[in-house]
């Protein structure tokens, strides 16, 4: 059985409706908030199973997708909030410039 996967175009969906996006694969990145003194941002990869009803810091409730991981991983910060879209190598000495 081959899984559906959530597009980008449906993936801000997904928060506004969870149940129907049960068994769809998704792909999340981000920082982890749960501990203060880390910092680690992670990569999860899983299946959506329901959604998660709980409360947030300001004790307003909020409804999220619940997903089960089937990967973890620890991603570096650009990774996982503004992945590199292009690079230039620039190999060249700056003479006589005057920055204002």
């Amino acid at each position: 059985m081959s899984l559906k996967i959530i597009s980008k175009k449906d993936f801000t969906k997904m928060y506004t409706d969870p149940e129907t996006y049960k068994g769809y694969e998704v792909e999340v990145t981000g920082q982890v908030f749960a501990d203060p003194e880390k910092d680690d941002n992670v990569s999860v990869k899983g299946i959506v199973k329901d959604k998660f009803e709980g409360e947030n810091a300001m004790g307003g409730s909020v409804e999220v997708p619940a997903i089960q991981a089937n990967s973890v991983e620890v991603v570096d910060y650009i990774t996982a909030v503004g992945p590199t879209v292009k690079s230039f190598d620039v190999n060249k000495k700056l003479a006589n410039m005057i920055l204002l």
